[in-house]
């Protein structure tokens, strides 16, 4: 069990200045632009408020005079303008470079390990009954999702905590981890990406998106042609009545004629046209969200056989997604307009053109919205494998796993655990699967137990999502992950903390019974602490059993070290390993490096009298406990 050695460090810390080095020289040139707008601005503030006050003068001579006309104030008006135009112009790109340094800056914590409460947390995304998100950080401040996500909607923010909580097939995870490779090069596709939230691209949410699939999996409801045909006869009918009218060549009554019988028949519609104004409104607005991210990926030029079928998934019949957004957009904004504007409305009412956009807009979605669902999907995955991709930029040093099809295997090479910053991280090796098959982790207080088990957890989950993990090679095959580690008792629910553990154990077992197959892999934080030592080794061997004999593996880890001694009596081969610790000046000094065999004393006396808790009486009381424990081969 090797631990990181000082080329290691010196290498994790080469590979992320090459980011460093990237982001730093990006966030400069932002920040030069953004000083440049700034003077820009200044002066174009300046120029306005000199033209207004010149216009003031001119209005004020021009006043006194008898020649006095609305022509003094066209100059500076015009000029005023046109500054107006250029100012707001100037104030978006200022938004934007103002954006590209916040999204560098960003990057440059992450690289830094300054991230904590960067970023979207997922919080949403948590789930207490998952196997294994809460125990290992999956979400929430200082989180793995926190780390990774770069989305920028509601649909990429689900797809990547999707991936991170159950592991995609081994055809799937290799195919994401190509086109991770891919985009992770395209540094000004994914600022691209970044900078459409700048440009008010809000997120959808989820329950945004299930009205807009809802309204698109209604089947369309186009006008009948004889309606469009009326429907343009009292148009014609409406438009010579109103030009006679207008032209003196008759009086009202044949316009007051042809609005009697519109104003019936656009009353049978009324419902339809309302009931759609609000509904393609809704659908309208969540598209436009979506419609620059699908223009984005449509103009790109692929090579990745998965980023390549993102694009094939949005190719429809004729024009492209973004095109045929900006197309409904349109037609919705005109049916808008027909029902809601003031001044437009009762010309759109003369004309009866709600008939007309309301039969575009369905026909428009009997079209396309077969394709909406693909395209949604393909913003969810783009984003979530961007975000991959920017954390495989900013983690040079972190490698991608070879999947293994014959498992169960867990083979790591100087693996840490990912959320730690690098310069406290250690890294040791690690093998289990099948020879052994289990591993019995004992160690003192604060040695490093808990923090191998979710080093191993969060390795897995993150090969299982085909991104690249914490350390410098690992083979791993598909898993089930589940563990306990934080497990609560309920007040309210009347559950005491040993039936939570229980309960939460049983939980672990049950996912061996999934008929998916896949072998699971366990992580238990002192199985079954809180009842006496008899119970606890029996009930803690009898569990361990069950799951090795469904086939599962991995790691519990416990202080009492009666525990160590069942590991040569289970059905499959099994070793102890631990983590020492040692007295050093008064201080306890911890190496977090794996040995092989159980471990030789306890720190708890020592912890105490360090916080004050107890007194040393003695030499003897003061110092590092041995235990009796199992011989080497046990």
């Amino acid at each position: 069990m090797a631990t990181v050695a000082p080329a290691q460090f010196e290498q994790t810390i080469s590979a992320r200045s090459a980011a460093r080095g990237v982001y730093e020289e990006r966030r400069e040139h932002y920040r030069s632009e953004l000083k440049t707008l700034n003077g820009y601005e200044e002066k174009i503030s300046l120029g306005r408020g000199v033209i207004f006050i010149l216009a003031l003068l001119f209005l004020y001579v021009a006043s006194g005079e008898n020649s006095w006309s609305a022509f003094w104030l066209l100059l500076p008006g015009l000029l005023f303008l046109i500054l107006v135009v250029v100012h707001g112009r100037i104030l978006r790109k200022m938004r934007l470079a103002q954006a590209a340094v916040t999204h560098y800056e960003n990057g440059l914590r992450r690289i830094n390990d300054t991230w904590y409460g960067i970023g979207p947390d997922g919080k949403r995304f948590a789930d207490d009954d998952h196997p294994y998100a809460n125990d290992l950080d999956l979400f929430g401040d200082g989180s793995l999702f926190q780390l990774i996500s770069q989305c920028r909607t509601r649909l990429g923010e689900t797809m990547l905590s999707d991936w991170l909580k159950s592991s995609a097939p081994v055809a799937e995870i290799r195919q994401r981890q190509t086109a991770v490779k891919e985009l992770a090069d395209k540094l000004e596709l994914r600022e691209e990406l970044a900078l459409l939230h700048a440009q008010s691209i809000a997120n959808l949410e989820e329950e945004d998106q299930t009205r807009l699939l809802t309204w698109f999996r209604l089947p369309p409801r186009p006008i009948a042609v004889w309606v469009r045909v009326l429907a343009g006869l009292l148009a014609l009918s409406s438009s010579i009545a109103l030009v006679g009218y207008l032209a003196q060549a008759w009086g009202a009554n044949p316009l007051f004629v042809v609005l009697l019988v519109q104003t019936p028949f656009l009353f049978l519609f009324r419902k339809h046209i309302y009931d759609l104004t609000i509904q393609a409104d809704e659908a309208a607005s969540g598209l436009r969200i979506l419609s620059r991210v699908l223009s984005l990926i449509e103009r790109q030029s692929f090579e990745s056989p998965l980023l390549q079928q993102l694009q094939e998934k949005l190719k429809t019949e004729g024009h492209p997604p973004s095109y045929e957004v900006r197309h409904f957009d349109r037609l919705v904004q005109r049916l808008q307009n027909c029902v809601r504007n003031q001044f437009f409305a009762p010309l759109a009412f003369l004309f009866c053109l709600p008939v007309h956009v309301v039969d575009a807009i369905e026909r428009w979605k009997a079209t396309v919205a077969k394709h909406v669902p693909d395209w949604l999907d393909t913003v969810g995955q783009f984003e979530a494998l961007s975000s991959l991709a920017t954390f495989h930029f900013e983690h040079a040093d972190f490698a991608f796993p070879e999947l293994s099809e014959e498992g169960p295997l867990f083979d790591a090479t100087h693996m840490g655990h990912p959320l730690l910053p690098y310069q406290k991280r250690v890294h040791n090796d690690l093998n289990f699967g099948q020879d052994p098959a289990f591993l019995m982790v004992s160690g003192s207080n604060m040695s490093g137990k808990s923090t191998l088990l979710r080093t191993v957890g969060l390795n897995a989950a993150l090969a299982g999502a085909g991104a690249p993990v914490c350390a410098t090679a690992l083979t791993i095959s598909r898993f089930q992950i589940g563990t306990t580690m934080r497990v609560s008792d309920s007040l309210q629910q009347g559950f005491s903390h040993f039936f939570a553990v229980i309960s939460r154990l049983k939980l672990v077992v049950e996912l061996t019974r999934k008929p998916n197959g896949l072998p699971v892999l366990f992580l238990l934080d002192e199985i079954l602490q809180g009842t006496n030592s008899h119970d606890r080794r029996e009930g803690a061997e009898a569990v361990i059993r069950n799951l090795l004999e469904r086939g599962a593996v991995g790691l519990v880890t416990t202080h009492d070290l009666s525990l160590t001694r069942i590991v040569p009596n289970l059905p499959v081969p099994a070793r102890n390993i631990h983590f020492e610790d040692r007295l050093e000046e008064g201080e306890l000094k911890f190496d977090y490096h794996i040995q092989d065999g159980v471990v030789q004393h306890s720190n708890a006396l020592e912890l105490m009298r360090i916080i004050g808790l107890t007194e040393p009486a003695d030499e003897q009381s003061s110092s590092m406990c041995d235990l009796k424990s199992p011989t080497e081969n046990e």
